[in-house]
């Protein structure tokens, strides 16, 4: 139960430092909205699927576009 303790924070610093909601970090992570609520409710979870999350942390690369694009090719009003 440590390590489940421990994932929870994790991921719980993860979705803060990123500014992600759960249900997205659910639906990323194992197609599972409801993942984070029920880990915070107590859901027990496999080893494998903390190493799956840890993995996703890890390996996590925010998109962000560039400044002064709006994306389509037209400079964006300042």
């Amino acid at each position: 139960m440590i390590e489940q303790d421990d994932i929870l924070g994790q991921v719980e610093a993860f979705l803060e430092s990123h500014g992600m909601g759960s249900a997205a970090f659910g639906r990323m992570t194992l197609n599972d909205p409801n993942f984070v609520t029920d880990l915070r409710a107590g859901r027990d979870i496999r080893r494998s699927t903390i190493v799956r999350l840890r993995k996703f942390m890890a390996d996590y690369r925010p998109h962000r576009p560039r400044k002064g694009r709006s994306g389509n090719g037209v400079q964006a009003a300042a």
